[in-house]
Order: C-alpha cells, then structure tokens, then sequence
C-alpha cells in the first residue's frame, strides 16, 4: 500500500470585511444599530489552484523511494521518472486539474482486494467532537452499536483479538468494552494519523484513529481512501493499492 499526498499552493485571496456594532439601542439612536468598528482580514480561499508537490509513502510514513512513474500532461505529454530519496516526484508546482500519475508495473503488484462484503470507511467526519461539528469519538461503553460493530470488524479484518463473544465468536458484538478498549490501543501504538505523528494511545477512536484505521483497510476492503479534506485542511491524501495506481493512476 501508499499513500499520494498533494501539498497545494495557495495564490488567491479574499478580502473579508468584518463590522461590529452596538448590540443595544436607545432612544437616541432612531432605531439604527450604530457601526462601531470596521475591521478587514485577507485569509486564503480553501480551495488548491496549485499543487506544490507530490510524495508517495508507505503506510508507516516512510518514502517510496526510486519508484518509477508516468506522468501525464493535459495535453497528453507523458514524462517517465523516478521518485527522489524523499519520495517526491520530480515534477513541482503545476496547476490542479487533468493530469495524472501512474506507477509502472512492479512485480507482486496486481494483489486484489479481499472481502468485498463490508461496511467500508468509518466515517471520520462524525467522529469528531461536537464543538467541530461531529457526534464525538467512540469509546468504551458507547451506545451507537453500529458504529461500534463497524469498528470491531475492521479491528478484526486486522487480526486483532476481540474475544469470542459475538453471533460469529470474534468479539463482534456492538459492545465497546474492555477488549475493545485494549484493540484500539494496541492499533493506536503502531500507526499514525495523515500528519505522520504518532496516534494518541487513549481507546478513543476520533477522526485521527479512525482516519488511519480508514488508509490501513486500503488493500483489505477497497482499493482506494481519500481522507476528508475537512480533517487535513491544506494536505490532500489520497491511499491507493498498488494495482489501482500502476492500472488507472491517480488524477491530480
């Protein structure tokens, strides 16, 4: 498995005026609110327009390095390079949009994906805390036992042990208990979230765990995750087999 991470460029901005005004009104104010003060930020428009550059990693972060690749122009162009020793490709700030990159053929890259029956990504995004706008992380004892099944079949996808209670004796049984508790954390030791830093080790599962639990399962349950730009603001990452970056390539 690897990862394709898209670093863009910003190069438009906005303009926000941001007005303040007197939240009280007299007698004297003839039932106008009354501009207090006037204030303008410049931010960014969230939106790449320029894509900076582009590395391959594994799952554990590290580069893929002297990878060959194709790289495909708008105008049909392909260029053929390698990786760097930091695994970026050699072609650097280009606008967004109708271009591709492909990997070449490696031996053992045609792996398929196994159980095409399953529940897919968890999703990240409702799994943040309420103040972001989520419905907050699982953890133990939580009552949403369908997310909490779906958690436990991807821990179990991942040979970790759950116990034997469950209809199918794997520990798959909606609960978050103590087993489960214990999975999580044994995951969260080894894995880090789309920052490259380690997950924090609390039995909690969150956008970060849940994220990284999403990119592990590439390979396993589906072929291709793209972790929600929402959680990375200004990265955008993409994880692909193998087989679906040498056969299709990932558009940029």
């Amino acid at each position: 498995m690897l990862k394709f991470e898209f670093n863009p460029t910003f190069g438009q901005y906005t303009i926000f005026r941001i007005f303040f005004y007197k939240s009280k009104l007299s007698s004297t104010d003839n039932g106008a609110l009354i501009l207090a003060e006037q204030k303008e930020f410049e931010v960014p428009v969230i939106v790449p327009n320029v894509i900076e550059s582009v590395r391959l990693v594994h799952d554990n972060w590290m580069p893929i390095q002297n990878r060959e690749y194709k790289h495909t122009q708008p105008d049909g162009k392909v260029n053929e390079d390698k990786t760097d020793e930091s695994g970026f490709i050699q072609e650097r700030n280009f606008i967004a949009g109708k271009r591709k990159i492909t990997l070449t053929t490696l031996h053992g890259s045609d792996k398929d994906v196994e159980g095409g029956n399953n529940p897919g990504p968890l999703p990240a995004l409702d799994l943040r805390n309420r103040r972001d706008g989520g419905d907050g992380p699982l953890s133990r004892g939580d009552s949403r036992s369908d997310l909490v099944k779906h958690l436990q079949r991807m821990l179990s996808a991942l040979k970790y042990d759950l116990g034997d209670t469950g209809p199918d004796n794997d520990g798959v049984d909606g609960d978050f208990g103590a087993k489960t508790q214990s999975a999580v954390e044994e995951y969260q030791k080894s894995h880090k979230d789309w920052e490259g830093k380690q997950l924090l080790i609390d039995g909690r599962v969150g956008p970060r765990t849940s994220d990284a639990l999403n990119r592990t399962l590439v390979g396993l349950w589906y072929d291709k995750h793209e972790t929600p730009t929402e959680l990375t603001e200004t990265l955008k990452l993409v994880t692909v087999t193998d087989k679906v970056a040498v056969e299709k390539g990932v558009e940029l």
